[in-house]
Parts: structure tokens; C-alpha cells; sequence
């Protein structure tokens, strides 16, 4: 069973933003002791333009509090129960990001999005969105 609850707050004043968003998820995926993370982030950015194209830029930080013990059994025919323990967490819970957005048409904008968190991870995420 996978449930979980999140809000998202924005504001602007002019031409700049806020957004606050967070998340609390709990998963049962068999183990003895079900996950919990609260995954929680805040970006602000600027709404202008590029020339005559409109423009969104941003800048943000996140924290990943997602660190949990994975513990459980399992029987062996021959050998016996197998107890296991293994924890997992991210190696630092916070990540940075850089991101921008522009219009080239009311149909047609692209995105992309740099994250990292300066000890080894780096994220990079671009995509169309295409209206009709």
C-alpha cells in the first residue's frame, strides 16, 4: 500500500514567484516496518521575456528526508530464516536547482531543469510540452 498527502503554496508579486511545495508519503512494500519520507522543496523565480518569447526562470532547493531501514525475513528450505537489515538514505538530503522555461508558441515550450548537490549527484531534466 502506497498513500500520502502534499500541499503546494504559490504567490507572485509583479513578476516574481514563489513556490513552496511539500510532500509526506508512507509505503508497506512487504517489508516489517513500512517507509516514511517527507520530501519538501521552495523556488523562486523571475516571468519576463526573451526578445519577444516569454520566459520563466528559477532557482530552488529541496531536502529529501527519505532515509529508512528496509528489515525483514525470509525462510530457506534446508538453510533456515535469512534475517536481513540494509538502510538506505540519500548521501546528503539536500539538492539545489536551476531551471528555465520559455514559449516559443501558445502550442509549443521547452523546459529544463539542473539539479545537484555539490557531493556527487547531478540531475538534468529537459522536455517539450506540446498544447493542442
Amino acid at each position: 500500500m502506497i498513500g500520502g498527502i502534499g500541499m503546494t503554496l504559490a504567490g507572485g508579486y509583479q513578476n516574481f514567484y514563489l513556490v513552496l511545495d511539500v510532500n509526506y508519503v508512507q509505503t508497506d512494500l512487504g517489508f516489517d516496518d513500512e517507509f516514511q519520507a517527507l520530501i519538501a522543496s521552495v523556488r523562486t523565480g523571475w516571468n519576463g521575456r526573451l526578445g519577444e518569447l516569454p520566459l520563466q526562470i528559477w532557482a530552488g532547493v529541496g531536502n529529501w528526508d527519505t532515509a529508512a531501514t528496509a528489515k525483514g525475513h525470509v525462510d530457506l528450505e534446508g538453510i533456515g530464516r535469512l534475517v536481513f537489515e540494509a538502510d538506505q538514505e540519500p548521501h546528503t538530503p539536500w539538492i539545489y536547482d536551476v531551471g528555465a522555461n520559455i514559449e516559443f508558441s501558445k502550442s509549443f515550450q521547452l523546459f529544463v531543469d539542473v539539479g545537484a548537490d555539490f557531493d556527487g549527484a547531478l540531475v538534468f531534466v529537459a522536455g517539450p510540452t506540446y498544447r493542442f
